[in-house]
Order: structure tokens, then C-alpha cells, then sequence
């Protein structure tokens, strides 16, 4: 199902591919979906969550995964090579210089970070070598807005992660909603957090008079409609839901500045999330 999605997304437009060395075998499965059409494909992936859980942005380790990443992947070089979520500390000088030698190297082409939020990401902005930003924003949360401004005034790739905060945002949840042991979601999405999340799809359903199948829309098209926002990752474990998302893309109107405005002001001052992470 994986490779039937890759290759229906790549022979529709779709071009960029964001992975992880800790997404399981998402690496793998490209490597095999694009061998022989690598020049066709941007894949991004990342490193630095260990697997014990923590976190390691030391450059032997990170030279390691950037070995494994290239062997998963099948591939001389990595487009988009990012790490996944270090504090600022960790980015060091020393860190920075071994990444451009792997991209005099070629080993990869650009270098990234996905970030925490907004304070560390502007940390971000004046270092040159770090050519693109994964940020947290979709139409729940959106206090990394800002951000996403600061980026385009610095000439930042932007690559918006989890602009469905993580399903909520398809209209389907209800307190009910179980998820398997395997996914992450599981640990975390259910009871106050559940409920709360189920209430801003409520508010936005009753704000902007939709059902709840038409949710999903509004959340990717006020995305797809910021001209600072590069790309947008939304995950799709069946094809159905890519197709979906390609017929929001290349079917439904852009929305405009007024109408984006209507939205950002909406969400910031009446979603429960401003201010709060992902999970809490």
C-alpha cells in the first residue's frame, strides 16, 4: 500500500518526500519506490532521536546516520538532510561546519532543521548554511505564524509538518476514536486531550458553517493558500486520502488575504491551542 501511495503521489505532481531514520521503514520504501527516477524526486529526511528515545546531535553520530540514511535510501545524496527537533545548544559551530563539508561533499544537498517553535527557529534565521525550516503550524495551532513570515523574509525553505494535527484536522475524531498500540497518537490523544481537540474541530465546523467532511478542506487550503509556506506534509496511509488531498490542491479556489486573515484571526483568538505544544 506504502509503494502503491509513493508512486501514485510521484506520477501526480507530487515531488517532495519527507522521512525519518525513526519512520520505520520509510526510508527503504523509497529508496525501492524511486530507484531510477532519482533525479525526479526531492526526498528530505532527518535524524537524531535515538533509539532509546533521546536525543543525539553529536557529529559521529549524526555521520552514521547520514551513512544509514544514504544505504536506506538507496541514493549518493540526500536532497533535504534535517535534525529532528535539537535544541539550539546542540546546533554548535563545529556541527555546522561538518554539514558543510558533507555538502562540498555532496553527500547532501541542503541542510535543515525541524524546530520547536517559533524562539528557536528565528535562532535560525541568520545562519546561512541552514537553507530550510520544518515547522509546526496548521490551523489549530498557529503561534508559529510569525515564523513562516520571518522565513520568507529570510529566504527560508518552509516545510509545514502535522497541518492536520495528526488527523484531528479530517473531521472524523470523536471521543470514541481509538487508535492502534503501534501509533503514537495513542499514547496521548485520548480523554481531556481528545475531548479539547474535538472541541476546536467543533468551533471551527460552527464558525465557518461547515460538515464535518468539509474541515479537512479548510485545514490544507488555508495552508495551500500561504504563499510562504513552501510545502505541506500531510500523511496518507491509504491512497484514498491522497487522492483527497491532491483534489484540495488542484480543484478547490486559493483563498485570499482577507480570507486567510479571517482564519488566522479566528484561530488565535478562539482555538484552545495557542500557546501549547502538540500533545499538551
Amino acid at each position: 500500500e506504502a509503494l502503491r501511495i509513493l508512486h501514485y503521489a510521484s506520477s501526480n505532481g507530487i515531488n517532495l518526500f519527507d522521512a525519518s531514520d525513526k519512520y520505520g521503514n520509510a526510508e527503504a520504501l523509497l529508496g525501492e519506490a524511486f530507484s531510477g527516477m532519482r533525479d525526479k524526486v526531492v526526498i528530505a529526511t532527518k535524524c537524531g532521536l535515538t533509539d532509546a528515545g533521546g536525543r543525539d546531535f553529536s557529529i559521529s553520530y549524526i555521520n552514521t546516520c547520514i551513512e544509514n540514511s544514504l544505504e536506506r535510501l538507496n541514493t549518493d545524496y540526500i536532497d533535504i538532510f534535517q535534525l529532528a527537533k535539537p535544541n539550539t545548544e546542540d546546533v554548535s559551530d563545529e556541527l555546522l561546519l561538518f554539514m558543510e563539508k558533507n555538502i562540498k561533499e555532496g553527500r547532501i544537498r541542503h541542510f535543515g532543521i525541524s524546530v520547536i517553535g517559533n524562539d528557536d527557529g528565528c535562532a535560525y534565521l541568520s545562519k546561512k548554511i541552514i537553507e530550510s525550516l520544518q515547522i509546526f503550524y496548521n490551523l489549530i495551532f498557529t503561534d508559529n505564524h510569525t515564523l513562516i513570515g520571518k522565513c520568507a523574509q529570510n529566504k527560508k525553505f518552509v516545510i509545514v509538518r502535522s497541518p492536520l494535527n495528526s488527523g484531528v484536522l479530517s473531521g472524523t475524531y470523536t471521543m470514541n476514536t481509538e487508535f492502534d498500540k503501534i501509533d503514537s497518537r495513542s499514547k496521548v490523544l485520548h480523554g481531556d486531550l481528545l475531548k479539547e481537540r474535538i472541541e476546536c474541530v467543533e468551533k471551527i465546523k460552527s464558525h465557518f458553517n461547515l460538515e464535518a467532511n468539509e474541515v479537512l478542506t479548510l485545514a490544507l487550503n488555508f495552508l495551500f493558500s500561504n504563499p510562504e509556506i513552501n510545502v505541506v506534509i500531510p500523511a496518507a496511509s491509504k491512497l484514498e486520502q491522497l487522492k483527497n488531498y491532491l483534489t484540495i490542491f488542484n480543484k478547490v479556489r486559493r483563498l485570499d488575504k482577507a480570507e486567510l486573515k479571517e482564519i488566522l484571526d479566528f484561530s488565535q483568538a478562539q482555538l484552545c491551542c495557542k500557546g501549547r505544544s502538540q500533545f499538551k
